[in-house]
């Protein structure tokens, strides 16, 4: 395994969190109404909105957080490569890594 700098690193975790989130969110959801879907009799009309909603805020909370990580990440990327680049500029060579 090639070695990969800390910031690399850093960078493909906040990533990869972040689209793991993302991707969490819309399955939480989709399992969520299934089971609420067979239980919707038993539990009641006002129940069942209640539980409705709330399984709705709860996967758009996961993707929303999966989506400001993923974001921070790239973010990170896009300043590291900045940095290279300019400090690059400064001594007239090409930017490596």
């Amino acid at each position: 395994m090639s070695k990969l700098s800390e910031k690399v690193r850093t960078e493909n975790l906040l990533m990869f969190i972040g689209m793991a989130l993302m991707c969490t969110g819309p399955a939480f959801w989709y399992l969520m109404e299934e089971m609420l879907t067979r239980r919707t009799a038993a539990l009641g009309p006002g129940t069942s909105a209640t539980l409705d909603a709330c399984i709705i805020g709860a996967a758009l909370l996961m993707s929303l957080t999966g989506m400001a990580v993923a974001l921070a990440g790239w973010g990170l990327s896009a300043w590291h490569a900045w940095q290279a680049v300019k400090i690059a500029g400064s001594r007239g060579t090409k930017p490596q890594d």
